[in-house]
This record gives C-alpha cells, sequence and structure tokens, in this order.
C-alpha cells in the first residue's frame, strides 16, 4: 500500500561528487513490497537553472540527496515506524524526465532540519 508522505510540492538537495543543487520536487510517498521500503518523488524542477541542474542526475553520480521537508521527515520516519518489522533495505526512487533512477539508501547523520540520505545507484 502507497503512504503519500507529500502530495503537493517542496524540493530535494541533490549532492553530486563536484556540485549539489537544491530542486523542487513532489508526490513523496513510501510503499514497502518484499521487505523493501522505497522512497520515491517526482523531479518538478521550477525554473530553467534548476531544469539545467537536473541534467546532472542523467549524467553524474548522485552521492547524497538532503530532505528538509519537515511534514516528509515526520510521514517518513512515522511511516518506518509502523512498519520496521518488515523491512531488510530501503531504496530511493527517482522519477526525473520519464526515466527512473533506483538507488540503495543508508541514513546519513542527521542535522538540523534536514535528513541526510546517502545514496548507491542500482542499475536495472
Amino acid at each position: 500500500m502507497i503512504q503519500y508522505l507529500r502530495k503537493g510540492r517542496s524540493s530535494v538537495y541533490l549532492q553530486f561528487k563536484n556540485d549539489g543543487f537544491s530542486i523542487g520536487a513532489e508526490n513523496f510517498q513510501a510503499e514497502t513490497s518484499n521487505q523493501i521500503t522505497t522512497l520515491s518523488f517526482t523531479l518538478h524542477p521550477v525554473d530553467g537553472n534548476q531544469r539545467d541542474d537536473e541534467k546532472y542526475l542523467h549524467s553524474g553520480e548522485l552521492l547524497s540527496i538532503q530532505i528538509h521537508d519537515d511534514f516528509v521527515i515526520e510521514n517518513l520516519t512515522e511511516y518506518l515506524k509502523n512498519h520496521s518489522t518488515n523491512v531488510s533495505a530501503l531504496h530511493l526512487e527517482i522519477l526525473s524526465k520519464n526515466k527512473k533512477f533506483t538507488y540503495s539508501v543508508e541514513f546519513g547523520a542527521a542535522g538540523l532540519n534536514f535528513l541526510p540520505l546517502i545514496v548507491e545507484r542500482i542499475i536495472g
């Protein structure tokens, strides 16, 4: 069953090896299947600059993501708490320009008002 964490727009910070960008995102959701919880969202750049930044996702190596939206963080935390006995892995799916990017995820050290996710691309 899909749990919507935030249907509206927010933003995420994408960290690459030499650059990082804040890009609009929407439709944050979580779903658990086969002991894997998948956090997903769709990139929704709000201007030409963010559309240019989005291209890095298609050509560069994404290292981490920061979620700064308190509503998303609280809902994800609650979701994981309620499904923790059924989860052995956490994945992230990003939909960008009709292409899906899938990553395995580890939580980084949380900061003030943000949740860092360390990612490694799953090719498939």
